[in-house]
Formats: C-alpha cells, sequence, structure tokens
C-alpha cells in the first residue's frame, strides 16, 4: 500500500466513523491541555515558593526564644539571660561559614498612635543589616543605619498599611508616632501592601505592610519588657553560599548550648528548603 493509498484509507476512516473521531480528537486535546496545566502549576509553585524563601534570605538559619513554664523561668534565668545580643556576637565571631547576623525583638505595643490616626501594627525593633539580609524595598525616605542603633535614636521605619492608618493623605517622613510611652520619628516607609502573615517551612515571613521597624537597641533599652523574657526573640542568621548548613547549625547547637548553661530557652530552625538545596 502506498502512502496515498493509506491515507485515502484514513479518511474513509475518519469520515465513516465522524463521532469517535470527533471523541478522539477532544480525548487528546484535553489530555495534553491538562499537562500542560499540571506543568505551568507546578512551574508556578516552586516560583511562588522560591520567592516566599527569598523574602527572608535563600541561607538563613533562625535563633528562636523559647519561654519555658512559669515555674521553670525563673531558675532558668539565674543561670543564663534568654537569647541575647551576645549570643549574635558569638554566633557572628565563632560559627563558620556565617555571612551575616540579624537580631530582632518583637513588641507587644498596647497603644500605637499619630496626630491623624491609630495602627494595630507590630512593631519589631531590628538590626540595621535587615535591609542587606531582606529584600527591603522603601516608597520613601532611608532604613534604619548602624549610627541609630549606636546611638539608640528614637526613629522608626513604617510598613505601607501603617502609613496610611496614622497619617491618610499626609506627609509621614518626619512626622511623630507613639508606641506605648516612647515617640518615634519615622524617617522611612517600606514598598507594598500585602496583608496578612506568611509562613514557609515554619519560618515566619511576616506582614511588612501591618509593621513598624525601629533599632534593636533602642527598643531593648527604652520600651518596657516583662522581666524575665528575653531580651530577644529571634536571630537570624546568614549563611555564606557554599557553607554547609548542617555543619553550621551543628556549630550553633554546641555554641549555644554552653552559653545558655544548657537551660532549654531557645531553639534552632533550619528549613527544610536550605537543607535539601545543600543536598
Amino acid at each position: 500500500m502506498t502512502w496515498r493509498e493509506a491515507l485515502q484509507q484514513a479518511r474513509r476512516n475518519l469520515e465513516g466513523h465522524r463521532l469517535r473521531s470527533v471523541l478522539s480528537m477532544l480525548g487528546m486535546v484535553f489530555g495534553v491541555g491538562a499537562v500542560i496545566a499540571m506543568l505551568s502549576i507546578g512551574a508556578g509553585a516552586e516560583r511562588q515558593a522560591m520567592a516566599m524563601i527569598d523574602r527572608l534570605g535563600v541561607r538563613n538559619v533562625l535563633v528562636r526564644s523559647k519561654e519555658p513554664k512559669d515555674e521553670e523561668l525563673t531558675e532558668i534565668r539565674k543561670r543564663c539571660p534568654g537569647v541575647a545580643l551576645r549570643d549574635a556576637e558569638a554566633i557572628a565571631e565563632t560559627v563558620p561559614g556565617v555571612e551575616i547576623v540579624v537580631p530582632r525583638v518583637a513588641v507587644e505595643p498596647y497603644k500605637v498612635l499619630a496626630a491623624d490616626g491609630t495602627s494595630k501594627a507590630r512593631v519589631w525593633g531590628v538590626s540595621h543589616r535587615q535591609a542587606a539580609l531582606q529584600q527591603v524595598e522603601l516608597a520613601e525616605g532611608r532604613f534604619l543605619d548602624a549610627r541609630d542603633e549606636r546611638e539608640l535614636s528614637q526613629v522608626c521605619v513604617l510598613g505601607a498599611a501603617v502609613r496610611r492608618d496614622l497619617f491618610g493623605s499626609a506627609p509621614a517622613i518626619g512626622g511623630r508616632v507613639k508606641v506605648n510611652d516612647l515617640w518615634l520619628e519615622v524617617v522611612g516607609v517600606l514598598a507594598g501592601e500585602v496583608r496578612g502573615g506568611v509562613t514557609f517551612q515554619g519560618v515566619a515571613l511576616g506582614d511588612p505592610a501591618n509593621e513598624i521597624l525601629a533599632p534593636v537597641t533602642t527598643v531593648q533599652r527604652k520600651l518596657e519588657r516583662e522581666p524575665n523574657r528575653s531580651p530577644l526573640d529571634e536571630i537570624v542568621v546568614g549563611l555564606r553560599p557554599g557553607a554547609p548548613p548542617g555543619l553550621a547549625a551543628a556549630s550553633m547547637r554546641t555554641l549555644l548550648d554552653r552559653l545558655h548553661a544548657g537551660a532549654p530557652d531557645w531553639e534552632l530552625v533550619v528549613p527544610e528548603a536550605l537543607l535539601e538545596q545543600s543536598r
């Protein structure tokens, strides 16, 4: 049979069984479409996951404060003050593969207000190095700097939603915000309008639009905290490219266990995505 005869035979079969031919074509179309859709969804999910990791940093390990039970806390605090700046300094100096260390402390505000409004913002004391660790984008002004930390400056950076709540359409830079009993001058406003906290593999990525960021030293010295609470809530440790996260995590555990005299008031969080990248 020649190829012309084969084509003619195929055409006659299609014409003789039109319904079956149409259904077969639809099956192929829907099957190919489903495969393309699944591949697109997978690629989109991967991009979203990587974007989430990038917000906190691709190679970050977290040291988080843990609060033991009340009956244990007093005894533990006699041996160790909790997660503190000394831990951050020791990690930066001794743990191999560490590129950047960023301490963070959370504030429980009972009052956040300005001349033209109030807000239910979350308040964080952060290092000026957070801008290098995270993908910080500013809509106005500047971020915190090293001088702010050294001089305990009463300054802050607002999330976009907080800026709108407190100042509306009025200028925010140079304005004053009261957090509890402390007045802070606004020096910058973060870009973005995302509301709602996001977590990825146990790592909190926060809600930048609804946050106020102030120098970590200012928050520690000038805002009241519970006496037995750790000086810091977390330390974000960024690793150098190529540094093995397992080795760095093991070194941090040994160091922190020694610094805290074995007290169970801290935990180490290594994102699974970071471990997978090193395999």
